[in-house]
């Protein structure tokens, strides 16, 4: 695992963006929660619309199209026989991360069963997008589906708040499995893809 992080943080393009990563964005977003994410304005217009932006431009500064048909910025992983399981390893230590930040941001302002459920509401909204970004080319879709994600985001931090604490309950347990299921199918398809890109690497030596 160690190994893997050390991976993921070679992917961050600047020393500046690891500070951020690793502790100015996490810190300020849960003094922010703190501050504001007890209030349905200060969380669903604040909060979630700051760490989807956050998390989707990270994602196109470290993986933009990086699963997509052509080999982007890896190659050199194509080379030796671990690489697949290396990306791979990225690939969860990036979603273990991403989990992590947003479940401790959206805590720190209590009520703890909306706020989970709505963490793996907006979660699910996020990993879509950011398999989206690493997928399609060119930035003018990614930033249109983005757009589209962040009202879907907006949109679940309002359900969050009006769900009475029995539905949230239930609703918790569909939003985690939607996740899962959700955060699983993507790093299939995104390994699908580099498996292949890996076979035509190796099949032209």
């Amino acid at each position: 695992m160690k190994n893997a992080v050390f991976l993921y943080t070679t992917f961050i393009p600047t020393r500046i963006l690891k500070w951020i990563v690793y502790l100015i964005y996490p810190a300020v977003l849960m003094m922010m929660s703190a501050a504001f994410g007890k209030f349905l304005i200060g969380h669903t217009l604040i909060i979630i619309p700051v760490i989807y932006v956050i998390e989707i431009v990270l994602n196109i500064l470290m993986f933009k199209e990086i699963a997509s048909n052509e080999p982007v910025r890896i190659e050199y992983m194509h080379t030796s026989d671990k690489g697949v399981g290396l990306f791979g390893d990225v690939m969860k230590v990036d979603a273990v991360r991403r989990l992590i930040t947003v479940c401790a941001i959206m805590m720190v302002s209590g009520d703890w069963l909306h706020n989970i459920t709505g963490a793996f509401m907006f979660l699910t909204v996020i990993e879509v997008e950011v398999w989206l970004a690493r997928k399609l080319k060119g930035i003018t879709v990614i930033f249109l589906l983005a757009c589209a994600g962040y009202f879907l985001s907006v949109g679940t931090g309002f359900v969050t708040f009006y769900v009475p604490d029995r539905m949230a309950a239930v609703l918790m347990a569909v939003s985690i499995v939607v996740y899962i299921t959700v955060i699983v199918l993507c790093y299939r398809n995104v390994m699908k893809s580099e498996v292949s890109k890996f076979s035509d690497s190796t099949g032209k030596e």
